[in-house]
């Protein structure tokens, strides 16, 4: 059973705990050889280095993704928190609780997931209400749907992020309808609805979130632009100007080509979806890092590299 987190560790700390492992690398130094991890739970990851005798062995026994316990304490190194392992463990698989290491949305995704099929309640028009009754006959494709992240290390990076996420762009994108009278509501939502659901095959997750090979090689929104034009194909008499539409949302909901998308939004329903998605990953994002780091006393976080920026925390 797991005991103490990554949150919990503090220089001087002597424990035992359960921990999965992220990355590792046997390296030398003065004809010495000894491991250097990344280790993780679902409350973040640390540092941590093994100079046993056995570097080299467990190096070879070792996989990404394996549970091990260690007895270990918390030292300073470079002003960092960081592990000093003393012995490490790989566990089977059903010696842990998966929830230790993958941190879950709130409320459940099962729950999550009957909220966004109220949303595709609301699309009236029946060629673009057929898309997701074809996508969802796949019962292996809905469980990953429901239980995906959406993303790895920025926002939303937990069980159910994916639809907690589509939720709130969606939410956003549905205000806007109210106010712009030109949109093409029923586009929009769908738009919203399907726009990142290529990150269903762009992750996996066991012990952690990481990037799979095609979500590498493709990218999610090439990802799922294929997935809604192959359920479009199956739908008969969808027309083909709609079709298009469709994949135009998805191709484009990144808003420039620089961060990914190969076209740049070209249509109202598309410009808003792309700022929705914005909103909301931002906002997310900056959630995260507010919670992790508000004590009372500090101003501004620590530097945060993938905005280059501090963000305020009073």
């Amino acid at each position: 059973m797991k005991t103490i987190y990554v949150t919990d560790i503090e220089p001087g700390m002597e424990f035992e705990s359960l921990f999965t492992v992220r990355k590792m690398e046997l390296r030398e130094y003065s004809g010495k050889y000894y491991l250097v991890l990344d280790l993780g739970d679902r409350t973040g990851r640390i540092r941590a280095t093994y100079w046993g005798s056995y570097a080299s062995k467990l190096a070879n026994s070792i996989e990404k993704s394996d549970v091990v316990r260690v007895n270990a304490m918390g030292i300073i190194f470079k002003n960092e928190v960081e592990l000093k392992i003393e012995t490490l463990k790989t566990i089977p698989k059903g010696d842990y609780d998966d929830t230790d290491f993958l941190p879950i949305s709130t409320p459940p995704p099962e729950e999550l997931f009957k909220e966004y099929g109220k949303w595709v309640k609301t699309i009236e028009n029946e060629h673009l209400f057929a898309i997701f009754k074809e996508l969802f006959k796949d019962k292996e494709f809905k469980e990953k749907f429901i239980a995906a992240p959406a993303g790895k290390l920025w926002h939303h990076t937990y069980l159910g992020g994916l639809l907690k996420h589509t939720l709130g762009v969606t939410a956003i994108c549905d205000r806007a309808s109210t106010l712009y009278p030109d949109i093409h509501r029923d586009l929009l939502i769908t738009g919203a609805l399907l726009h990142d659901i290529g990150k269903v095959y762009e992750f996996e997750w066991s012990t952690y979130i990481d990037y799979s090979v095609q979500g590498r090689l493709v990218g999610h929104i090439v990802i799922g632009e294929r997935i809604v034009k192959d359920a479009i194909g199956k739908i008969k008499e969808f027309p083909d100007e709609l079709a298009t539409k469709v994949s135009h949302m998805i191709l484009s909901h990144q808003g420039e080509k620089a961060y990914g998308s190969p076209v740049v939004p070209m249509m109202l329903e598309a410009v808003i979806l792309y700022f929705a998605d914005q909103m909301d990953s931002q906002s997310a994002a900056f959630t995260r890092i507010m919670e992790k780091e508000k004590d009372g006393k500090k101003v501004w976080s620590d530097w945060v590299k993938l905005i280059d920026r501090y963000i305020y925390l009073k």
